[in-house]
């Protein structure tokens, strides 16, 4: 936490649809959301073991799908509430939920938003976000979850939070709500950063990431104060030894992020050292970096979170969600499939890499191999998809000109997954585009399906290996799928073997080879 001016900016998003389930639930027993990457961490309070508050009174609340990107079992799960928004002050509590999912998600209008929210917009896909309105009897705090201020910091009543989000979760019907936020209805600076992240509505922006990485990644503080303390800490971000493994492999990294404050000036980036006063001391504990969102930042001047965190911050994503949503079934063998696919999470951060036979067949190829592009014979093949975040091929760059995507330098494992299938190919044909004319999908028995964009004849010749021409059929196709059995009756009187089969549409021509068997 760090204070720092305020400017109050215009937002300017565009409202999406929601779900809304209204809700009174009495308080109950706690049901602890599961989230590994911070329970593990030392000094974390779980709540779950302190009894239900004591209240005659009940939860008064409507629940809200703010934005589904995918099944909320392999996303991470962000949940929003607010403390002392009365019921007219609904709009005001969704404004500023919004905000900050705006602001997270990189498309605010504020400087550098994009740069500064790194690495959050490119996991845009990677995450749900649920806002829950607690209707508080009185406008402004303290509301239901007793919010309070103290100094210049904002809390509320974590017990009390965590049996809200315990209900909402129900609501909503799903597993857990894995990183969590209270917004204050009060205008000043007033923020903490516990298990449930706090800020006061203003600060939605910069100073609510700040508070997040607290309460989502567990970061230290990076700003000095007095005294000294030599003792090593579990935050990532703060050491008392220089050359602590923490972020050795770190070192040297100039960062392409803005870091200024003064005056507003342009980015200049900071390298990764071991910078002297952190965790509110002036000597005994180093920062990775001379400035970052964890040390001085605000929404008049907002700052990065440095690489150090923005690569915890994507191993707890990780922790959270697998790169693949689901694929193509791989229990037992696959035959004759048209193509053979994976669901990724996001097609623009998660790459494929396809292998028949441990041959890398299709490079970054997208998320389906297609049957021809398998074998061009008939066979039995292990057909490999390696998947991948592309940062894994950025790892360890230049220091001095690093590439925007080396955000990740150690601990891949669970950004990569290799999953395979054994397939059988029993009479191999032909997929691909003829340039828009036609469009060949694939030979069984002695139909052949094809697909024309608009109507027009279409010829078919069957060619033998000594080029011989054994068959030709030429139809008028219609727009849209067609079959056409090439042989009929004539298949008895040909000779087993690897045959050619011609397709001409127009002036394109696709070859494609055909096993026929014999009878």
């Amino acid at each position: 936490m760090y204070r720092i001016g305020v400017k109050n900016w215009y937002l300017s998003f565009m409202a999406g649809l929601y779900l809304i389930v209204p809700v009174t639930a009495s308080e109950e027993s706690i049901v602890m959301p599961e989230n590994d990457n911070l329970r593990a961490q030392p000094g974390y309070t779980d709540y779950s073991t302190m009894p239900a508050p004591a209240s005659s009174g009940s939860f008064n609340f409507t629940v809200k799908k703010r934005l589904i990107n995918g099944r909320e079992k392999n996303r991470v799960n962000l949940g929003y509430c607010g403390d002392g928004f009365a019921a007219a002050d609904t709009d005001k509590f969704y404004k500023y939920a919004d905000s900050n999912m705006a602001y997270r998600r990189g498309l605010t209008s504020i400087k550098n938003n994009a740069m500064v929210a790194r690495p959050f917009p490119r996991y845009d896909k990677f995450f749900n976000w649920y806002f829950i309105n607690l209707i508080s009897p009185k406008s402004g705090i303290p509301g239901p979850l007793g919010g309070a201020t103290s100094g210049r910091l904002g809390t509320i009543q974590d017990y009390k939070g965590w049996s809200l989000f315990s209900q909402a979760t129900k609501q909503f019907g799903i597993d857990t709500i894995h990183w969590h936020s209270a917004i204050l209805n009060i205008n000043g600076y007033y923020n903490s950063g516990g298990p449930i992240a706090v800020y006061a509505y203003p600060n939605w922006g910069d100073i609510a990431m700040h508070e997040q990485g607290h309460g989502f990644h567990y970061f230290a503080d990076e700003y000095a104060g007095s005294g000294s303390d030599t003792r090593e800490y579990g935050e990532i971000n703060s050491t008392a030894k220089i050359g602590s493994e923490k972020w050795s492999h770190w070192v040297g990294y100039k960062d392409v992020d803005p870091r200024t404050r003064s005056g507003g000036g342009t980015p200049t980036g900071d390298t990764v050292g071991y910078y002297l006063g952190s965790r509110y001391v002036n000597s005994g504990q180093y920062r990775p970096t001379s400035n970052s969102k964890m040390n001085m930042t605000g929404q008049d001047n907002p700052v990065s979170y440095n690489a150090i965190c923005r690569e915890k911050i994507i191993h707890d994503i990780y922790g959270n969600v697998k790169p693949i949503d689901t694929m193509l079934a791989n229990a037992d063998a696959v035959s004759d499939p048209d193509s053979v696919w994976v669901q990724v999470i996001d097609p623009a951060v998660l790459k494929v890499d396809w292998y028949v036979n441990d041959a890398l067949k299709k490079p970054n190829g997208g998320t389906s191999i297609l049957r021809n592009e398998i074998a061009a014979v008939p066979g039995t093949y292990i057909v490999k998809a390696h998947v991948y975040d592309e940062i894994i091929r950025h790892m360890n760059g230049d220091n001095k000109t690093p590439d925007t995507l080396d955000l990740v330098r150690k601990d891949t494992t669970k950004m990569v997954r290799d999953v395979q299938w054994t397939v059988n190919l029993a009479i191999v044909g032909i997929i691909t585009t003829l340039e828009k004319t036609a469009f060949l999908l694939s030979v069984s028995n002695t139909t052949v399906l094809f697909s024309l964009p608009r109507p027009g004849a279409v010829t078919f010749d069957l060619i033998d290996v000594n080029g011989r021409q054994v068959r030709s059929v030429t139809i008028r196709g219609a727009a849209g799928r067609n079959s056409i059995d090439l042989l009929g009756d004539a298949i008895g009187r040909l000779s087993g073997g690897m045959y050619l089969l011609k397709m001409t549409a127009g002036k394109i021509t696709q070859v494609a080879p055909v096993m026929m068997q014999s009878r």
